[in-house]
């Protein structure tokens, strides 16, 4: 068993921890970091951007199809909404039932 002291068994041999935050750097300057010269930083910017331009642009298309995707039931829904013909209101909610259903088998 170990004794009842604060620190635990072996903790006794550890020193104490030093301050931390303001206390602790009271003798280094507070200056504010200095913002990075861009000119110097852009060739570095563009040499680590070429060789993955193909695979970000096709990540930037598939974020754009995705947001036109979610624009799609929406537009749908409303037409089916507004539809004056049973017809085609019937066969609107058909669809967008099978596209729910799809949807919910590929999850």
């Amino acid at each position: 068993m170990g004794t009842m002291r604060p620190g635990g068994m072996n903790m006794g041999a550890r020193a104490e921890r030093t301050p931390r935050g303001r206390s602790a750097r009271v003798g280094q300057d507070d200056q504010p970091k200095s913002k990075p010269d861009l000119k110097k930083l852009w060739p570095q910017v563009k040499a680590l951007v070429k060789p993955r331009l193909g695979l970000l642009l096709a990540g930037m298309g598939l974020m754009v199809i995705n947001r036109v995707a979610l624009l799609v039931m929406p537009y749908i829904s409303a037409i089916a909404l507004d539809a004056d013909d049973p017809d085609l209101s019937t066969l609107i909610h058909e669809r967008l039932g099978n596209i729910g259903m799809t949807s919910r088998a590929t999850r």
